[in-house]
């Protein structure tokens, strides 16, 4: 879940309402689920640049861009979980 961190990295009000919300929504999900949690900081604006680059106008496609956005956050999370490349693919040398 996108989780908004301030630029300082710590957690403001708007972050407390989403941990409220994910734990209410944890009575409805399977047993043993649990929610991970995202920084969302910048999403928005990777999402913009992203589209523009792609040639998408952005200026009234609000959810177009929170899409976009939700990806960006997907993104780093899945990012973050991948295993590191055993060294000496890292770097493309094998």
């Amino acid at each position: 879940m996108g989780l908004p961190v301030r630029a300082d990295g710590e957690e403001g009000s708007a972050a407390e309402k989403v941990r409220r919300f994910a734990d209410s929504l944890l009575p409805l999900l399977p047993e043993g689920t649990f929610i991970a949690y995202q920084d969302e900081y910048r999403s928005t604006v990777q999402a913009t640049e992203h589209l523009r680059a792609a040639g998408k106008r952005t200026k009234s496609h609000r959810p177009l861009i929170d899409q976009a956005a939700a990806v960006v956050i997907l993104q780093d999370y899945l990012d973050g979980q991948a295993a590191p490349l055993p060294e000496g693919l890292a770097d493309g040398m094998e």
